[in-house]
């Protein structure tokens, strides 16, 4: 809708629920006794006022349609607009998130089309049409439109409810993600190039190749982001371990990049100021001077495939002169950044180079690691067997510690009995784990820190928060039980022969990958994850330390204590989970006042396992409402500012 000043609003009637209606029976309380005497409650209103309170309604404003749930209209009506509901709901079926985004699809296949290709037919004909057809791609009706916005409202207007996105969430992402790199490549030329013979002009003439070719790339804009990071990482594969699994950040990340330059390529003193800028950024990030080396070789390569035929010498030169102008503006701006400072960044934001510290008791000494620098202090406390230092030879469980502490302040850590931790005591009770755990925050110097416990290690952290509410910011569970032994076949429950069995096997066969089929089925075969499991497991633990420890966990139940924790809590849990059943998760998440329960896809135990995006996703949106201050923990700069590559 437009105003008076022509200002655009969006405007949305949506429909509600009467939850308490006047007069309704109040609850005798469930302990017994008399309920309390209060005054009775006014009589409600004809039932005449109370239809028109729902024929004052406009009709036809709602354009997410939802089925009615109350007794204000008569039971099965169906509410909204028709020409927006979704197929599912002319079904009769119950109105989803899923409904919403169809919904949404429609508006901007309208918006780009004009008009809906039911629009104008009667509500029989509304509800056969869209039953039963598709609309059509709308590239087929639009062909003006991009590509990849296309692909994003075609896919909100799918039929099948689960092929849409899930959530107005995921319709955003893929918007914002379509913006920035489609506004990348978006060309506006500064005026004709020169003709003179000039350095200027040349320079100048320059700028409009490289241009030129950014306009014929305009079709091609995400392959060609993809197609960098591949040359990138396959030039120089150490870098990948740096980068987050899910690469859809850094994706807008570099076009902003793209974006930066192509706006100032005639304004070289801006240009140069901004990339300078960049480059002391990319100090907090352990960027060194041979890195830009090979982005430079990624992005020329890169470009080279795509132009085809159209890449010439002169687009290379072109192309090889700006790269050299941005590389040396960076290189400046990271040298700037000062020797004294560079080394402690570096530190932070490479875990592998953090340095292992030690909490010491009176009668234990216990190993941690410190890495990233986020607005957020996040213990990880891993069950069974572990070590601080081996954990970051491995790739996977490396990329998943790099992507942790680069939104927040990672502390890693051994518990009594294994790893670098002192060996006696292993398989001490939950509490005194729990009393390290306080230890380490303390010479950590962590006031308030959200604790993440994973399979076994979920218990100190549950101890703590109950018995300290005020050092625990949050309390989240990965693949933990309340009570292992209470789930047969749970691995960290094991009790009579199973029990037995499982000991034997770990004292007969320790040096071998333990487990694996139950702690990650996806990857049990796979031979670096074998050789790697077999030797975290001789590095962390002997062979009679991690059969105590495993009594410790089946031993293990602190159900009593979750009724004390105030703490804000997540509960996440692989459906498919072998070695603790998503049911121990479930029954967990009903034991923690206000818990949230995320059942997420995968069959693996071990985080590092398996598609970690989806874990990584729901601790972020998670943690980001409880990041220190209030400020929320940005999911594309540790600092909270985009960062440009």
């Amino acid at each position: 809708m437009l105003d008076g000043g022509g200002e655009v609003k969006l405007l949305d009637f949506g429909l509600a629920k009467l939850v308490d209606q006047p007069g309704a029976a109040r609850r005798a309380p469930e302990s017994g006794g008399a309920a309390p005497s209060a005054p009775a409650a006014p009589a409600p209103p004809p039932r005449a006022d109370m239809s028109a309170v729902t024929t004052a309604i406009p009709k036809g404003l709602d354009v997410f349609g939802a089925v009615a749930t109350v007794n204000l209209t008569d039971g099965g009506m169906m509410m909204g607009t028709p020409l927006y509901l979704a197929p599912e709901l002319w079904a009769g079926t119950t109105a989803t998130p899923q409904s919403d985004v169809y919904a949404l699809g429609l508006v901007l296949y309208e918006l780009c089309a004009g008009r809906l290709p039911h629009a104008g037919l009667d509500l029989h004909a509304i509800a056969s049409w869209v039953t039963a057809r598709a609309l059509p791609p709308l590239r087929s009706i639009c062909p003006e439109v991009p590509e990849m916005l296309a692909d994003v409202i075609d896919r909100c207007v799918l039929r099948v409810p689960g092929a849409r996105f899930a959530s107005a969430e995921e319709v955003q992402a893929a918007l914002e993600e379509t913006e920035a790199l489609c506004r990348a490549f978006q060309i506006v030329r500064a005026g004709p190039p020169s003709s003179t013979a000039s350095a200027a002009g040349a320079q100048e003439t320059d700028a409009d190749v490289v241009r030129a070719s950014f306009a014929r790339l305009a079709s091609r804009a995400e392959a060609l982001v993809a197609r960098f990071y591949e040359r990138l990482f396959s030039l120089e594969p150490a870098l990948r371990a740096l980068f987050p699994p899910d690469m859809r950040e850094q994706r807008l990340k570099l076009a902003a990049t793209l974006q930066l330059v192509l706006d100032n390529l005639r304004a070289p003193d801006k240009l140069l100021e901004l990339l300078e800028a960049l480059g002391r950024r990319h100090a907090a990030y352990a960027a060194l001077p041979e890195h830009f080396d090979a982005v430079g070789r990624a992005l020329l390569e890169a470009l080279e495939e795509l132009e085809g035929d159209a890449w010439t010498p002169a687009t290379a030169r072109a192309w090889s002169g700006a790269y050299a102008q941005i590389a040396g503006a960076m290189r400046r701006g990271l040298d700037a950044a000062g020797a004294e400072t560079v080394p402690s960044r570096r530190a932070s934001a490479q875990p592998r180079n953090a340095e292992t510290r030690f909490a010491t008791r009176a009668d234990a000494s216990l190993a941690y690691k410190v890495v990233g620098g986020g607005p957020i202090d996040l213990v990880l406390v891993q069950g069974w067997v572990t070590h601080v230092e081996a954990a970051w030879e491995h790739a996977p469980m490396f990329r998943l510690f790099a992507e942790l502490s680069a939104w927040s302040r990672l502390i890693v850590l051994d518990q009594r009995g294994t790893g670098m931790s002192e060996r006696e005591g292993a398989g001490a009770p939950a509490e005194q784990q729990a009393e390290d755990l306080l230890a380490v925050l303390d010479t950590a110097g962590v006031e308030r820190a959200a604790l993440l416990g994973v399979g076994a290690g979920f218990a100190p952290c549950a101890l703590l928060a109950a018995a300290r509410p005020a050092r625990a910011r949050a309390l989240i569970a990965l693949g933990s039980a309340a009570q292992m032994a209470a789930w047969p076949g749970c691995l960290f429950g094991l009790t009579g022969e199973d029990a037995e069995e499982a000991e034997h096997a770990v004292r007969t066969g320790w040096g071998e990958p333990l487990f694996l089929d139950r702690l990650a089925p996806s990857a049990a075969e796979d031979g670096e994850l074998r050789r790697f499991w077999a030797s975290y497991l001789r590095l962390g633990a002997s062979p009679s330390g991690a059969a105590r420890m495993l009594r410790a966990h089946a031993a293990t139940d602190i159900r009593p204590a979750l009724a004390h924790v105030s703490a804000p809590s997540l509960v996440l849990h692989r459906a498919g989970d072998r070695a603790v059943p998503a049911a121990a998760g479930r029954d967990l998440a009903g034991l923690l006042r206000g818990a949230r329960y995320v059942e997420l896809p995968g069959q693996d135990h071990l985080p590092f396992v398996g598609d970690p995006r989806p874990l990584l996703a729901e601790l972020r949106a998670f943690l980001g409402a409880h990041a220190a201050g209030g400020t929320p923990v940005s999911p594309l700069d540790p600092a909270g500012a985009p960062s440009g590559s």
